[in-house]
């Protein structure tokens, strides 16, 4: 209704002025009326004050009265009609973000309200011939489709252009209103093909490295392997290369995993994973990692909670997050890792008495070599992928990564697992 006399009021300015303070009058009485359509009354009105009648019509919708309306102050309805569109236009890029272009507005019901020109060559949605239809009859991709009846706001969607197959587009549906939607569009065809692009050439070379870093490592382990028949000036320099082979090969073998775990979207295969037993396993690697820091370690797990998973997966996920405990917690720091559920999830929790991280990096964490502190990071020999392996791992089992940190504090890690990926042990369990 405020667009209409928002738009209303755009075309006064084309009339006499005894003309559109009479209409104003009226706007500004039944403009918030709820009984009737705005425009059919301000029109029906009008008519009665300037003696005006107005031709009959089937329709007394909103539409019929305002065509009565512009008739009865000599305004051209297309006028209107256009200034409604432009602010309409407005009013939802404003809800979206000035960064979105393509635009489609949808009733309760998913049929077309408003589009805007840019929809037309992405989503194939034209405004003067699709206004009613259903969207799903224009963008029929099944995943769409389930989306949209879905109704999640948060995600987005990437799917082939209905109207270019050679083009990809993002979508994404948020509320609008009462009861309508926008379905927000982007092409990403280009940024899709860069970034496929930029995942094969990290694969390709870290491969390629992998080969000579493993005989470079071998003959430099011959040559400390010799003691003291290797020359004193050799000495030093053989044990630098070795631990840079080291740390070249860590990054490598990062880098590769997180090639693995975003080339796909679902791991190729899944057993019952005896988590407990796992955890285990793992703070028997963390007590001998913080050797001389004699950090104090405790676990508490939930027995017979198990998962259903890819175990070298969840294994890299869950060590990642106990090493980086284990590597920013000062000497004799306190270091507690719990496994357990409330019933409908379950929970993986590394909680430490370190430093904390600044609330302005926590956003950030999960990025491929972003470090809250780069220099203690470079000290401990992390590669800088730990995070970013472990966001990728979890939404393998549509898991979450929750961060908690307070300077001075500490800092705790959440992994948060659905009930469907939840098992409880029995004797037909396979352990991981």
């Amino acid at each position: 209704m405020k667009r209409i006399i928002a738009a209303v009021a755009i075309s006064l300015t084309t009339v006499s002025a005894t003309q559109a303070q009479t209409a104003r009058s009226y706007i500004s009485v039944v403009g918030s009326s709820t009984v009737y359509p705005f425009s059919t009354v301000v029109a029906e009105q009008f008519g009665k004050t300037t003696n005006f009648k107005p031709p009959k019509v089937e329709s007394t919708g909103s539409g019929g009265g305002l065509k009565l309306f512009c008739s009865g102050i000599g305004v051209n309805h297309p006028d209107i009609t256009n200034a409604s569109r432009r602010i309409k236009g407005s009013e939802v890029k404003k809800c979206a973000g000035n960064g979105v272009k393509e635009i489609v507005e949808v009733d309760a019901e998913h049929r077309i309200v408003w589009s805007n020109a840019s929809a037309e060559p992405l989503l194939g949605v034209r405004l003067e011939t699709d206004t009613g239809q259903p969207i799903d009859n224009l963008v029929r991709h099944p995943q769409f489709i389930e989306y949209l009846r879905d109704g999640q706001s948060s995600d987005t969607l990437t799917i082939p252009s209905p109207a270019d197959p050679d083009r990809l587009v993002t979508v994404r549906v948020m509320p609008y209103g009462e009861t309508q939607s926008v379905v927000l569009a982007r092409d990403d065809t280009e940024r899709t093909r860069l970034e496929r692009m930029r995942e094969d050439f990290i694969s390709n070379v870290s491969h390629e490295l992998k080969t000579p870093l493993t005989v470079l490592g071998g003959y430099l382990e011959t040559m400390e392997d010799a003691g003291q028949d290797l020359p004193e000036r050799w000495q030093r320099p053989t044990k630098a290369m070795s631990e840079q082979v080291v740390r070249m090969s860590r990054l490598v073998e990062d880098l590769l995993l997180l090639a693995r775990l975003e080339s796909t979207e679902r791991p190729s295969e899944e057993h019952p994973v005896d988590v407990p037993a796992l955890l285990e396993g793992l703070m028997e690697e963390a007590r001998i990692l913080s050797g001389a820091a004699n950090h104090e370690l405790t676990l508490e797990a939930t027995p017979g909670l198990w998962l259903h998973a890819n175990p070298a997966e969840l294994r890299a996920a869950f060590s990642n997050l106990v090493a980086n405990a284990v590597h920013y917690t000062p000497a004799s720091g306190r270091i507690s890792v719990r496994w357990h559920t409330d019933g409908r999830t379950a929970f993986f929790e590394v909680e430490d008495s370190g430093e904390g991280i600044d609330k302005q990096h926590l956003g950030r964490l999960t990025e491929r070599f972003y470090r809250a502190d780069p220099g203690r990071a470079r000290a401990h020999g992390g590669t800088g992928l730990g995070l970013a392996i472990v966001k990728h791992a979890l939404q393998h089992y549509d898991a979450v990564l929750e961060i908690q940190s307070t300077i001075g504090a500490g800092s705790e890690f959440r992994c948060r697992f659905p009930a469907e990926r939840i098992l409880r042990a029995t004797e037909h369990h396979v352990s991981a």
